[in-house]
């Protein structure tokens, strides 16, 4: 599933692709969790604020299961780690 970054102004929420799934495999046990006898990459988050602090921020890192028809949440509320970290 190809995700297009969408904001919500009222809110100051963002949901977009986490990043490039290549470049985040040096952090593979934050980016994978295990689902229904699968590896599953959490290709999804939804963001609001850029502080790594997680008072200021949110995070939450998730995919769609296209089987089940839900939404699958791996991590919250704060960052994983990336390049920018």
């Amino acid at each position: 599933m190809r995700i297009r970054p969408f904001f919500n102004r009222l809110l100051g929420v963002e949901i977009s692709p986490t990043g490039d799934k290549a470049s985040l495999m040096q952090w593979r046990n934050q980016y994978e969790v295990d689902w229904k006898r699968e590896t599953r990459f959490l290709d999804i988050h939804l963001k609001k604020g850029t502080a790594h602090d997680p008072r200021h921020s949110l995070r939450i890192y998730f995919f769609w299961d296209n089987d089940a028809e839900q939404v699958v949440i791996g991590h919250m509320t704060d960052h994983l780690q990336s390049s920018l970290s």
